[in-house]
């Protein structure tokens, strides 16, 4: 099966990771380290909010199970963006004792609740993939 992606979304996509790139190759050359780290996890959260702020604006456009589909991937961007923000923070303080709770409790919970959202966001794609089907089926009887 080809690809939808127009070329236009092949050299988006490509450019931001090589903006990726970019940003590791200045990083590593300008010698910044976690102090840095500290304050880009902010920009990374605001793209994560810019992320479902589009998601959001989708939803109102569709209806039904396609409506649903997109609020379940919705939430599950959203749960990472709750764990995002603390999570680097702790990484960032090396591991720090929080709460008399030791490193154990922290990365199990940061790290489980990652691998959750992104399970949520991958039940949200399956339900959109249903819905699809669905439709398709519908237009044929």
């Amino acid at each position: 099966m080809k690809p939808a992606l127009e070329s236009k979304d092949a050299a988006i996509v490509a450019s931001i990771l090589s903006l990726g790139v970019i940003n590791g190759v200045s990083w590593h050359i300008l010698g910044l380290d976690m102090a840095a780290e500290s304050w880009f996890r902010w920009i990374e959260g605001g793209v994560i909010l810019l992320t479902l702020a589009f998601l959001f604006r989708a939803r109102g456009l569709w209806g039904g199970e396609i409506a649903r589909s997109i609020d379940v991937i919705t939430m599950g961007i959203a749960v990472y963006l709750i764990q995002y923000i603390p999570h680097i923070g702790y990484h960032i303080q090396e591991h720090p004792v929080w709460l008399g709770l030791g490193e154990g409790f922290w990365i199990g919970l940061f790290h489980g609740v990652s691998a959750a959202s992104f399970l949520v966001v991958t039940y949200g794609i399956y339900l959109l993939s249903q819905a699809s089907i669905d439709s398709r089926r519908e237009k044929i009887d």
